[in-house]
């Protein structure tokens, strides 16, 4: 299987990239104090390859609002917080879903399994994978698209070494040998609709290469700013708020519709309690 560029041959029928915002660290520290992030947060943004013409005019436009050159990379890091609103709105308005995998770290019970290197990173990924392929499955069924696979692009991490994420997404397609406790843990329960997800359409790519991709991260850093405190102790949940029209809703027959566990998956459980998680109950339940 190769990880490289997809083949022209193939017909995929959706686009799909991914980016992540905060750490795999656990050494928290008590607030101001800087230590590991509180939140991992990877989004997938996922629309159709016919689509792809709306998603590049989109880029174009925000660039010239922002008096960017064409060829400018948004950072959602970079931007003023007027800059960001602009931006995740526009987004709220395009023809794409998006879906965040989201980990509490501090309430992970079993910490010695993610302790390896990227381990919590591609544990994250198999959630979120699994909901693209159910998202892609269901588009397909209601307008049919080329093959109904994704084409999947990853931002890139200075870290991370690919291939090992490709046999990784391999490995959650085969049977796992017994007496691998990582892998055992990993796989229970997958549910990956392998008819719309190839392990040989996924890619890595700098940030700087696909309009997607700057999608993505600027989906991931609002969603994780709706829930991690910053230094001066407040949280910003507009950005959550707003991608809501975006945000991946399975529907089911003569019910109400489900974002939870769908375009917004906490793991291990949806938070509550707190005055900074107010925004899921009234938004997304």
């Amino acid at each position: 299987m190769s990880f490289g560029p997809c083949l022209p041959a193939v017909s995929y029928g959706f686009e799909v990239y991914i980016d992540e915002s905060g750490d795999e660290g656990f050494r928290f520290r008590t607030h101001p104090e800087r230590g590991s992030s509180e939140w991992l947060v990877l989004s997938a943004v996922v629309f159709r390859r016919a689509a792809a013409p709306q998603i590049i005019n989109m880029m174009r436009e925000v660039r010239a609002s922002f008096r960017r050159s064409p060829t400018y990379t948004l950072h959602f890091a970079d931007l003023s917080h007027e800059a960001r609103v602009a931006w995740v709105n526009r987004i709220a308005r395009s023809p794409l879903r998006v879906i965040s995998v989201i980990i509490h770290k501090p309430k992970l019970q079993r910490r010695a399994l993610f302790a390896q290197k990227d381990r919590l990173y591609f544990y994250a990924v198999r959630f979120l994978i699994e909901r693209v392929s159910w998202f892609c499955r269901d588009q397909h069924k209601v307008a049919p698209q080329g093959d109904g696979t994704a084409r999947v692009i990853f931002s890139k991490r200075k870290s991370m070494k690919y291939e090992e994420l490709r046999s990784y997404l391999a490995a959650l397609y085969l049977k796992t040998p017994p007496g691998d406790d990582w892998l055992e843990f990993l796989k229970a329960g997958v549910r990956i609709h392998w008819g719309s997800f190839r392990v040989d359409q996924v890619e890595a790519a700098p940030h700087h290469d696909y309009a997607g991709l700057q999608v993505a991260d600027a989906v991931a850093s609002g969603i994780k700013q709706a829930l991690e405190y910053t230094t001066f102790g407040h949280t910003e949940h507009r950005f959550a708020k707003t991608l809501r029209p975006v945000t991946y809703l399975r529907s089911y027959p003569l019910k109400r519709g489900n974002y939870l566990s769908y375009g917004l998956k906490f793991f291990p459980d949806t938070p509550s309690g707190e005055p900074r998680f107010h925004w899921i109950g009234k938004h997304y339940s």
